[in-house]
């Protein structure tokens, strides 16, 4: 058996994503919106769970040191090892499939900079960025394979990614974009992140992920709460890229590929 199989990190990506979009359909079908709030919290819930039922060591998720559930929000920092303690940095940015099947809040007026503006600035530190859009259509359906030649339906795209300047692109040329602008032509499903076997230049270590003390596991956030602005040391170049590009998100998985 393969590490990345041994890992268990794919089935549980396509089973989140798999819930999230029955999730969705079944809200919509009651005439609700759901939340990304809540449906993020519910994403940390279950890889939690997964990992304390499969007593694996290979899922890691932390916090921001002081938050509270009522009030936390629904942007990820994901890191996915591909050799031994090398980690590629995926950011990923939540947005939610309304009701009227459009995404909105795609757009601030009140703010400088954008969202995706913001995302593509982390490019520059090594970060690959992507929307990650949670979704429920009981009128889609599909059949096809992601990027890695993996068959996947449409259930896949619960959790489904799109590189921001495409999101830009989109919305520049439609203020409300539909599920249909995205999927599937700009998207794909997020269990590609875990699933194949991904290459980027730019690589970071367990301890410069850790290395924070912004971010807490879960299991300590009650134990020791600290500043936001406080680090343990300065040539990180995540803390550096985070604290540049002002990139907050609420909770950094770490998903590992062996066992230790």
């Amino acid at each position: 058996m393969s590490y990345l199989a041994m890992s268990h990190r794919c089935q549980l990506f396509e089973e989140i994503a798999d819930k999230i979009w029955r999730r969705i359909c079944r809200k919509h079908s009651l005439g609700l919106n759901d939340k990304e709030e809540g449906i993020t919290n519910d994403i940390i819930a279950d890889i939690v769970e997964y990992h304390r039922y499969y007593y694996l060591n290979n899922f890691d998720v932390y916090a921001r040191a002081g938050y509270k559930e009522s009030i936390t929000g629904s942007d990820i920092d994901l890191f996915v090892e591909t050799e031994i303690d090398q980690y590629i940095w995926y950011p990923l940015q939540a947005k939610l499939l309304k009701k009227d099947r459009k995404y909105h809040s795609l757009f601030y007026a009140q703010k400088e900079k954008q969202q995706w503006e913001l995302l593509t600035e982390l490019e520059n530190f090594g970060a690959i960025p992507y929307y990650l859009f949670y979704n429920g259509l009981d009128s889609f359906s599909h059949r096809g394979r992601d990027k890695c030649s993996r068959e996947y339906n449409e259930r896949q795209l619960g959790c489904s990614i799109v590189r921001p300047l495409i999101v830009k692109n989109i919305y520049e040329n439609k203020r409300l974009p539909e599920f249909t602008d995205f999927h599937i032509t700009h998207s794909q499903p997020w269990r590609v992140l875990v699933c194949c076997h991904n290459h980027s230049e730019t690589k970071f270590s367990l301890q410069e992920i850790e290395d924070s003390s912004v971010y807490l596991k879960l299991e300590k956030i009650e134990q020791e709460r600290k500043a936001d602005n406080e680090f343990f040391y300065t040539d990180n170049r995540i803390v550096t890229a985070c604290e540049k590009t002002d990139w907050k998100p609420d909770y950094r998985i770490i998903v590992k590929r062996t066992y230790r």
